[in-house]
């Protein structure tokens, strides 16, 4: 998940991420309909138009890196992405502290962070902060299974509507300080080693016990040579406080397109 500005900033620096969103989506139908042979040319029309307005505003650099590679897109799914971005906000406005963002990570970040565990290994992934199934989709694209992926979040509504975009994925309501115990108390994950923690939770915005408490947790169910990959969107290259004791930095690195742009750090069990 991706963490927005603090709440109390005003609300017109909130205006930048929310306009992109819109381009983005607009971008998408667009290429949607260049596959789509019963497209209203006019509508094609007047929307490009109001691309190409928008580009003059200073974005367009921007747009054309984001959408340098422009796939097909089907004009459906835009609803998709925005009742995702809806669910998501709302979220956010109802526990900011636990959600920590009003946007889900971008697909440039759920790679980056699948990128970071190997294929390939029969030990057990475990995703902390599930949110709407933004790194669980890149995690499956990598080549997990259903069976060695299981996707924890502590939000009833996140667990739900992952559970209705995978179906067949592992996704488990509980609380990351206590994973020992959440993972233990299912017959099919209990006993199996850990190879790798991938967690896009808000360290930064919990209490310190709390993330105290989570680091603790991971840190035992991981093996010696176990890894936690770890995004924040602190962008200075150093490790995370909270995760000082009991693990070495390993790699870090910043993927900017995403909003904001966040840095993806990879740590091992010390």
């Amino acid at each position: 998940m991706a963490v927005f500005p603090a709440p109390d900033k005003p609300v017109n620096q909130m205006i930048l991420p929310l306009e992109f969103m819109c381009f983005v989506l607009l971008r998408k139908y667009l290429a949607g309909l260049k596959t789509n042979e019963r497209a209203d040319v006019g509508i094609k029309k007047r929307s490009q138009a109001m691309l190409d307005e928008s580009d003059s505003s200073g974005f367009s650099n921007a747009l054309q890196l984001f959408f340098a590679r422009n796939q097909p897109f089907h004009p459906v799914m835009p609803l998709k992405t925005l009742l995702s971005y809806a669910m998501f906000g709302g979220a956010f406005i109802t526990n900011q502290r636990t959600t920590g963002s009003v946007l889900p990570s971008s697909p440039f970040l759920g790679r980056r962070m699948a990128e970071s565990v190997p294929p390939g290994d029969k030990d057990l992934v475990v995703e902390l902060g599930v949110g709407t199934g933004s790194i669980t989709q890149s995690l499956l694209k990598r080549g997990f299974s259903h069976e060695d992926l299981v996707a924890v979040d502590c939000s009833p509504e996140m667990v739900k509507w992952t559970k209705k975009r995978f179906p067949s994925a592992k996704v488990m309501l509980g609380d990351a300080s206590k994973l020992r115990e959440l993972l233990n108390s299912d017959r099919e994950l209990a006993g199996r080693e850990v190879s790798h923690v991938v967690s896009s939770l808000p360290l930064k915005s919990l209490p310190k016990d709390v993330v105290r408490g989570i680091a603790e947790e991971v840190r035992e169910v991981l093996p010696k040579d176990g890894k936690l990959v770890q995004f924040t969107y602190d962008l200075r290259r150093r490790p995370d406080p909270h995760l000082c004791d009991g693990f070495n930095l390993v790699s870090s690195s910043v993927v900017w397109l995403n909003l904001p742009p966040a840095r993806v750090s990879i740590y091992e069990v010390a």
